[in-house]
């Protein structure tokens, strides 16, 4: 069976998949479309360790052993657990940091989408490129907050004030080399599919913070207006 991405029905929304290498800035610009484009996170870091934290049983040991070893739940749990969000907030712009995990996850995620009005012209992947050596440099100064489980690169929280700690997930070695293997075999395939149906943005993210932001910002707002799903309702063109 070949992979499409999507479903039938009329594009009314966005769903935007950011792609690329762990440490190469997805969670920086998911938060940026957040914030300035209205869109719902759905993090697969996030419902990882929500269920980790929160909830006891087989399910909640494996996300803990998925956390501690970088390895991935189950596509079935992973599913379950992207279903029910995207239910939750299905008339929402959304934005998916942190998975889909491969070509096959993905295709079932825009399966998911497809039931809630979602075609091809209506999900699209953002590449951030960074090369490996400068990911692995970031990947290094990445901190998560003890408490609220913010990630930044400062010893305080901006958010809560609580003591933050180096990501366990960037310390050991062998998580390291599995991130890198996992890009090269499992995410290259995702990319290939969507710049072969023009689904895909692509941003350089070793340039300046300011520039990759308004390049970011420019190429959704076009792809929202391509979508049916919103004009430029924060003037965005106009600046």
């Amino acid at each position: 069976m070949s992979a499409t991405i999507g479903g039938p029905g009329r594009p009314t929304k966005l769903a935007v998949f950011l792609l690329g290498r762990a440490g190469a800035g997805k969670t920086w610009l998911a938060s940026l479309l957040v914030e300035r484009l209205r869109f719902h996170l759905i993090s697969g870091g996030s419902l990882l360790r929500s269920v980790a934290s929160s909830e006891s049983g087989e399910l909640a040991r494996q996300a803990r052993t998925a956390i501690d070893t970088g390895g991935t739940l189950t596509d079935e749990v992973i599913l379950q657990l992207y279903g029910t969000e995207i239910r939750r907030v299905a008339n929402a712009r959304k934005c998916f940091d942190g998975n889909p995990r491969d070509l096959q996850q993905f295709t079932a995620i825009c399966s998911l989408l497809g039931t809630h009005g979602y075609d091809s012209t209506s999900i699209v992947g953002l590449y951030v490129h960074l090369d490996q050596s400068v990911a692995r440099q970031r990947r290094q100064a990445r901190r998560i907050c003890s408490n609220c489980g913010l990630q930044t690169t400062l010893e305080e929280c901006p958010g809560c004030r609580a003591r933050t700690l180096p990501r366990a997930d960037d310390c050991e070695a062998n998580v390291v080399l599995e991130r890198e293997r996992w890009f090269s075999e499992d995410v290259t395939p995702i990319l290939a599919l969507l710049a072969d149906q023009a689904a895909l943005v692509t941003i350089d993210n070793a340039r300046p913070r300011a520039e990759v932001q308004d390049e970011v910002l420019s190429a959704i707002v076009s792809r929202l207006e391509e979508a049916g799903g919103g004009h430029d309702t924060l003037g965005l063109r106009r600046k």
